[in-house]
C-alpha cells in the first residue's frame, strides 16, 4: 500500500511537472515514461478535489467536461477516430480550452516525441488567438504601455502549439476549460456528439432524427430543427428547401429557417393564411374579394421543391421580372375570379 501511495505521488508530481510546463512554456524531461503518466490516470476513477477523470463509457455516451478543474478523458476504443471539434462539441471558436493526451507505442498519430512532451499538445481556436495576441503584445512592448512584459523560457524549438486534430480510440488525454464542455463520441456519423444529442433529443443511432434529409448535425448548425421536418412550418420539409443539404442557404434554394424567404407575402410552399384580408381593385372598393383565415396560399403549389408552371419563385419577389410583385398577381387572379390562383 506504502510502495502504491509512493509511486501516486511521485507520477501526480510528474504529471504536475507536464501541467506547469504547458501554462508557463518551460520544456523539461519527464522522470517517467508516457505510459506510466497514462497508468496513473487510468486509476482516477472518480472526482477526488479537483480533479475529474471520465471513462470510456462516460464519454461514449455523453458527459460534461467541467470548467477549471483538472480533468482527464479517455476515448472509447470503439472510435476509428474523431475530430476534435466533433469530441468537444464544436466549442473552439468562443471556448478557451487546452489539453495534452499521453503518447501510446501502438499509434502512429500520437507516438512519444523525443524532445519537449512526449505526446502531443491541443488548444482551441480561441486559445491559439489569445496567445498570438499575447505573443503581439510582447512583441509590441513600449516603456509608454503599461503591458510588463514576460520572461520568455520557453524553448524555441518547442513552443506551446497545437499539434493534435485528430483523435484515436483509446487515448487518454488531459484538458483544462475556462467553460464546461459536452464531450462524445458520434455512433451514427451525424457530427452531433452523443452528449448534444441528449441535449437536442436527438437519436444517437439515427444520423436523420426526423428523416427530413438533413443530418442532426447540420440542423443543429444550420439553426434548423432537428426534431421538426418542416422548421418553418411553410409546407417544405427542411431537406426540399436546403437541396444541397449542406445547413446554409444557398444560390437557387429558399431558407428552412423562414415562411416566406422572399418577403413577397406568400409562403415557399403552401400554408394557411393566418388572417382575412379584403383585397379590392380600386379605392371605391367596388369590386373586392376576401382571404379568408386558413386558406392555402403559397408559391409551391405541389410542394415538390421546383418551379413547375403555373408557379412563382419562393425565392423571387417578383418571379417574372415584369414590375409586379408575386403576391400582387396571385390577389389579381382572385379578384379575376380564377380558379387556380
Amino acid at each position: 500500500m506504502k510502495e502504491r501511495t509512493l509511486f501516486a505521488g511521485v507520477a501526480q508530481g510528474a504529471l504536475w511537472v507536464v501541467l506547469a510546463g504547458v501554462v508557463t512554456g518551460t520544456f523539461l524531461t519527464l522522470p517517467f515514461a508516457g505510459s506510466s503518466l497514462r497508468a496513473y490516470v487510468l486509476e482516477q476513477k472518480r472526482s477526488t478535489g479537483n480533479w475529474k477523470a471520465l471513462t470510456e463509457i462516460e464519454v461514449a455516451s455523453g458527459a460534461t467536461i467541467p470548467s477549471g478543474m483538472h480533468a482527464f478523458f479517455t476515448v472509447p476504443a470503439t472510435v476509428d477516430r474523431i475530430d476534435r471539434e466533433l469530441l468537444l462539441g464544436g466549442r473552439g471558436q468562443t471556448v478557451r480550452y487546452w489539453g495534452y493526451c499521453f503518447p501510446d507505442d501502438d499509434d502512429p498519430e500520437n507516438p512519444r516525441q523525443s524532445v519537449g512532451f512526449p505526446g502531443k499538445l491541443f488548444l482551441s481556436e480561441r486559445e491559439r488567438a489569445w496567445r498570438a495576441a499575447q505573443e503581439a503584445l510582447q512583441k509590441n512592448f513600449s516603456p509608454f504601455r503599461l503591458v510588463i512584459p514576460q520572461k520568455q523560457t520557453r524553448s524555441a524549438a518547442n513552443p506551446v502549439r497545437h499539434q493534435l486534430e485528430r483523435f484515436v480510440g483509446g487515448m487518454t488525454c488531459y484538458i483544462m476549460t475556462e467553460k464546461e464542455l459536452p464531450i462524445g463520441s458520434d455512433s451514427d456519423d451525424d457530427e452531433l456528439n452523443s452528449k448534444l444529442e441528449q441535449q437536442y433529443g436527438t437519436d444517437p443511432r439515427n444520423p436523420d432524427t426526423d428523416g427530413d434529409g438533413l443530418t442532426d448535425g447540420v440542423e443543429v448548425r444550420g439553426g434548423t430543427e432537428p426534431l421538426t421536418r418542416d422548421t418553418d412550418s411553410d409546407g417544405l420539409i427542411d431537406g426540399l428547401e436546403d437541396k444541397n443539404f449542406n445547413g446554409r442557404m444557398d444560390r437557387g434554394e429558399t431558407d428552412p429557417r423562414r415562411l416566406d424567404t422572399d418577403g413577397d407575402g406568400l409562403p415557399d410552399g403552401l400554408a394557411r393564411s393566418g388572417k382575412i384580408r379584403t383585397i379590392c381593385k380600386d379605392n371605391l372598393a367596388s369590386q373586392c374579394v376576401d382571404v379568408p383565415y386558413g386558406m392555402q396560399i403559397g408559391e409551391d403549389k405541389n410542394l415538390n421543391g421546383k418551379v413547375d408552371s403555373g408557379e412563382s419563385d419562393p425565392s423571387k419577389i417578383d418571379s417574372l421580372d415584369d414590375g409586379i410583385r408575386d403576391d400582387v398577381r396571385f390577389y389579381k387572379c382572385l379578384l379575376d375570379s380564377k380558379q387556380d390562383c
